[in-house]
């Protein structure tokens, strides 16, 4: 059984304590026994209130979201909408950011040692869990003299120290701090330790009695009452710097901040508040409006988080890891008291209670027992019992997934969960890297969840029919192929299969070499599937040989460009070509009943080739397939068009939705309600061929000429 941890989650359903799978410890990590944790309550309250609305509420206020509801529906059908609303609404995602803890395991490399005290930052890593696995870069030793409940607050800490190393503040500076919330007040103490004369302000009495109380070297207004606005030009220009650690919708509030900056002031943004300023207020002062972005340089940067990928010192000091260890030493040397002078501590069973009735306390602490020996005694999760061995085709067959993508449960689960119960298949775990995906994936599905695929693997069932169903990362599909095929898996791959020549011929040697009968490759190459697919390829067979031959196929392919978030442009996920046209090259094997023998291939822009190419395949008895794959401006115009044009007849397929016909004989059309781009029959025949211990419906044979073929392309374009 895999090691688990208690979390609190957040989803539409609610805010719920689940119990989520640890990761694999991989190098660059740490895993700890949480011990507080800190919580954020304007953020979690934002989350808890959204999951009390009905489902009218939100949908009015994401109008976005109902859109995208119908598209799915117009494309897709009722049937497959409501399958993935009804995914949506068993995810759930874990909630915190801000934690200490006790290390408790760590890979060779690592700077940690077992039994150290680290405080932790970071969404979905440091959250409110009994155990969590954080990239070492968003850990940071507590030093000796550092109080556990402050340290937990380090997130918090570093976002506040952060705005303040903005200011360029120094010793004498007069800054102001516009409001006193837990940001706030720290923001005042760090302030003060670096010798700024500090005034804050806000609109609560309490808040401002409660800051005076803690912080008695600073001086705190209350903005609301009747008495300050008479003395409220005595602050005109006064302030070197202000941070605005407020949350509200005034728009007015950048230009109120603005009236008591000095000429050439700085003025902060830390809060959520509308970034709305008059001219007038800022053009004569020369006011500079600066973002104060969480918890400093290296936030947002999964190359510096989570690969430890680390910035130049001499060009960049104070990165987010930096901020870590001066908020800690802060709290350490007498700096930091505020979280002493003012919290409440509950326990994770306490939480939602917690949040209907908040206390008056600036910090909210998560305190946890020490339950890592624990934390696997016990799941909710159903593990299937030890099958029979598969001594006849129509044994039970046992499906893992690995990797739990978009793809899997939008384009895979709707076609292959009606198939189980004809074909007995037994859904029977599932892997994926984000602990939360696994454990909402593993309720919804009835299954065990994995965040460790050494786990998964090591309690996968012997003497069994089993089937890997792979829809992870590109980069991960190469490992995860051959793993699974040592295990005596049949082995599904999402497309690509790998995403080199090398590794493609690994692939080819180890199925060679397999013993377990039954045990093979397939592919989700559907279109050849497709009623359409099918439906032309028998309209274009010359009735005497019972071949295709002397045909043209012109398979134009218009994409969408890539903008520079998006993975597809990392380039350890491989191409697009390797990533997506192999399925226009799978569907000319198909169609031809071949592989070519002759690859060419012509760029359509040498400023973007691998987007913009054209690739002519040549195929044996004289056919011929033009791959012209291209950015298009137009997004009404078909994704995918393809003319098949035989000595006797033309087809036209357009977007596996319209199939028009003509020879000299008939003309007729084919038009399905939806795009049928064949997953549908796909998994009818894979399943069919599985239950049955029949041969694969694609040969080996095109699957490795789909994949050499884009390793062809790729080298030609690069």
């Amino acid at each position: 059984m895999p090691e688990y941890s208690s979390t609190i989650c957040s989803g539409i359903n609610g805010v719920s304590i689940e119990t989520l799978p640890l990761q694999d410890l991989r190098s660059g990590y740490v895993r700890i026994e949480t011990l507080f944790s800190c919580v954020s309550a304007g953020t979690e309250l934002s989350s808890f209130s959204n999951s009390k609305k009905s489902l009218l509420s939100r949908a009015l206020s994401h109008p976005d979201q109902v859109n995208q509801v119908l598209r799915t529906f117009r494309d897709r059908g009722i049937r497959r909408t409501y399958s993935a609303i009804q995914e949506k609404k068993s995810n759930f995602s874990p909630l915190g950011y801000s934690c200490v803890g006790r290390v408790v395991k760590t890979t060779s490399s690592s700077p940690f040692k077992l039994g150290d005290i680290v405080a932790c930052a970071g969404v979905s890593y440091a959250c409110h869990g009994t155990v969590n696995t954080i990239p070492e870069s968003l850990c940071s030793t507590v030093p000796t003299n550092c109080d556990l409940r402050s340290a937990s607050t380090v997130a918090l800490g570093s976002i506040a120290l952060h705005a303040f190393r903005r200011t360029t503040s120094t010793i004498g500076s007069n800054i102001l701090i516009v409001g006193l919330g837990p940001l706030g007040i720290l923001a005042c103490e760090i302030a003060l330790a670096a010798g700024c004369n500090v005034i804050g302000f806000d609109i609560s009495s309490e808040r401002v009695d409660l800051a005076a109380q803690i912080i008695p070297d600073a001086t705190f207004y209350n903005t609301s009452e009747p008495s300050f606005a008479s003395n409220t030009n005595d602050f005109d220009s006064f302030f070197d710097s202000a941070i605005i650690a407020a949350s509200s919708t005034v728009t007015s509030l950048i230009d109120y901040t603005s009236r008591h900056l000095a000429k050439k002031g700085k003025l902060i943004i830390l809060g959520d508040v509308p970034i709305v300023a008059s001219r007038e207020s800022i053009y004569k002062k020369e006011i500079d409006i600066l973002v104060s972005t969480s918890y400093g340089p290296g936030r947002y940067d999964t190359e510096f988080e989570e690969s430890n990928i680390k910035y130049p010192l001499e060009y960049i000091r104070w990165t987010e890891s930096e901020n870590f260890k001066v908020f800690l030493d802060l709290i350490a040397t007498g700096h930091i008291k505020s979280v002493l002078s003012s919290f409440h501590e509950i326990s994770q069973a306490d939480y939602i209670q917690t949040l209907e009735s908040l206390p008056s306390s600036l910090f909210l602490l998560i305190k946890y027992p020490a339950l890592l020996s624990s934390a696997s005694s016990s799941t909710d999760f159903n593990t299937p019992a030890e099958p029979q061995s598969c001594t006849n085709p129509s044994s039970p067959l046992y499906i893992d997934f690995i990797g739990l993508s978009g793809y899997l449960k939008s384009m895979i689960l709707p076609y292959l969960k009606p198939l189980s119960k004809k074909y007995d298949l037994l859904f029977n775990s599932c892997y994926s890297s984000s602990p939360s995906n696994a454990a909402s994936f593993a309720k919804h599905y009835q299954v065990t969840p994995f965040s460790s695929l050494t786990q998964l693997y090591a309690s996968s069932l012997n003497n069994a029919k089993k089937l890997a169903i792979i829809a992870s990362a590109h980069a991960d599909h190469f490992s995860q192929v051959m793993e699974s095929l040592q295990r005596d898996y049949i082995v599904y791959c999402e497309k690509p299969l790998c995403l080199d020549q090398a590794q493609l011929d690994i692939i080819t040697s180890s199925i060679k070499s397999l013993t377990v009968p039954g045990s093979y490759i397939l592919v989700g190459y559907n279109r050849r599937f497709s009623p359409h697919s099918l439906k032309a390829k028998q309209f274009a067979l010359d009735k005497n040989s019972g071949q295709v031959s002397k045909t043209r196929i012109t398979y134009t392919v218009n994409i969408k460009a890539i903008t520079s978030h998006q993975w597809l442009l990392d380039p350890i996920q491989g191409t697009r070509n390797v990533g997506e046209t192999c399925h226009m090259y799978d569907f000319c094997n198909f169609f031809f009943d071949s592989t070519p023998h002759t690859v060419e291939v012509l760029l359509l822009s040498e400023d973007n080739p691998t987007d913009n190419f054209v690739v002519v395949l040549k195929y044996p008895h004289d056919n011929l397939a033009v791959v012209t794959y291209a950015c298009v401006s137009c997004l009404d115009y078909p994704k995918e068009i393809i003319d098949i044009k035989s000595p006797n007849s033309h087809v036209s397929i357009v977007d596996f939705r319209r199939t028009d016909f003509r020879s000299v004989k008939e003309s007729s059309k084919f038009i399905t309600k939806r795009i049928d781009k064949g997953q549908h029959n796909m998994w009818k025949s894979y399943i069919e061929a599985l239950h049955n211990c029949s041969p694969p419906p694609i040969s080996y044979e095109h699957i490795y000429s789909a994949s050499q073929t884009s390793f062809i392309v790729d080298k030609r374009l690069n």
